[in-house]
């Protein structure tokens, strides 16, 4: 498959069959069976584990699994692979279910944990450890490890992935999904948000509506109320280390749930809408905004090169990591991948000299000698960098 990647590798989350950093896009490894031949919808980077997400609904996971994050049984070493997930079981008590009840349509993941709903959006599973409740099954279960726990068994037979009891609510359903290091935030289709995990930081509050005291975690789903005044509903979400980011379907609103001043100004200089947004993405303390001007907009943490050059146009897809950021730009009818920001792992690509602070600079993609790049996905995680190519 044409999926390579690139950067920080010591547990093998890149899927190259060895735990050696790479700074040059190497092809992908994948266990059988092997996956579509289309692209993955999404590509979904945790701390130290990769998760792909076709559109057909199958699911492949690879890296560290010794908490059981990428969601098999066998915790005791990476997969140095991808494998595919388990799909999730039919609802109990129905005869004939619709395929897309039994077909993964959101993903997303965090330190040591990995969050999954259906494609329908009416169950949510969980697996991974997490001590701060980042699985939202309840604070009697921050592990699905099933060696280090006395719990029931798996929701999915010889996986450590459980379903989250009630939830979503009854009548609703899950259109997005959004997590940072340790706290989760779901998006339901009634425009309503739930969010589980770390909360020291108010992450999961609007700081005009924070309780007293402030709860430290959340370890199941809690209904947010993130408006004191003028609601809106919200269709995606994306988040910071310590902050959440709430954005209406047309981009005419923005908020913010987090503290009201932070190191980085995540708040401080949050703009007031982002009208005309093709993508928002988060990193551990900025966000990014891809307008349809090609153009991108961020705000939060700027050094080590984090921010895209000033003039930077043409930009059709981006891919936001922990620190560090890959961009599809086209130029005479040319695609070309370009990286900036920290790229100590080579996950900026194969450069020389300093690697703290990369300028934004192309990044060459072997294999197609002669041929014109397509490229069709890309993603970026903690130090780590993805693209998947077709030939023309």
């Amino acid at each position: 498959m044409p999926l390579y990647s690139f950067g920080s590798n010591g547990h093998s989350q890149l899927s190259l069959g060895h735990t050696t950093d790479v700074s040059i896009p190497t092809l992908c490894k994948f266990h059988l069976p092997p996956p579509p031949s289309s692209p993955p919808s999404s590509i979904i980077p945790g701390a130290n584990h990769t998760l792909l997400l076709f559109p057909t609904g199958e699911a492949y996971s690879c890296g560290l699994n010794h908490c059981g994050q990428c969601g098999f049984a066998d915790h005791s070493h990476p997969l140095g692979a991808f494998h595919r997930l388990a799909n999730p079981p039919p609802p109990e008590g129905i005869t004939n279910p619709s395929p897309e009840s039994t077909q993964w349509g959101f993903i997303t993941a965090g330190w040591e944990f990995t969050i999954l709903a259906t494609k329908d959006g009416k169950r949510v599973f969980a697996c991974g450890t997490g001590a701060k409740g980042e699985l939202g099954l309840g604070s009697g279960m921050l592990t699905t490890v099933p060696q280090l726990r006395d719990t029931p068994t798996p929701a999915i037979p010889g996986t450590t992935i459980h379903q989250i009891p009630n939830f979503p609510p009854e009548g609703t359903y899950v259109i997005s999904l959004a997590s940072s290091i340790m706290h989760v935030i779901a998006v339901l289709n009634d425009g309503s948000c739930f969010g589980w995990g770390a909360s020291r930081k108010h992450q999961l509050h609007h700081p005009k509506t924070v309780p007293i005291p402030v709860p430290k975690t959340t370890a199941i789903p809690r209904a947010i109320s993130p408006f004191p005044t003028d609601p809106f509903p919200v269709a995606k979400a994306v988040c910071t280390q310590e902050s959440t980011f709430l954005i209406s379907s047309s981009g005419d609103r923005l908020a913010h749930l987090g503290l009201p001043t932070t190191k980085w100004k995540v708040y401080e200089q949050m703009p007031p809408s982002c009208l005309g947004y093709v993508d928002i993405q988060a990193s551990w303390n900025g966000v990014y905004i891809l307008k349809d001007t090609g153009k991108i907009v961020a705000w939060g943490r700027s050094d080590n090169g984090r921010f895209p050059p000033k003039g930077l146009t043409g930009v059709k897809m981006m891919a936001v990591g922990s620190e560090h950021v890959i961009a599809v730009l086209e130029e005479d009818g040319r695609e070309k991948l370009v990286a900036w920001g920290w790229g100590e792992h080579g996950n900026c690509g194969d450069v020389e000299g300093d690697r703290a602070v990369v300028p934004l600079r192309e990044v060459e993609i072997p294999g197609g000698e002669g041929k014109k790049a397509k490229i069709r996905c890309i993603g970026a995680g903690c130090a780590t960098s993805w693209v998947w190519v077709d030939w023309e």
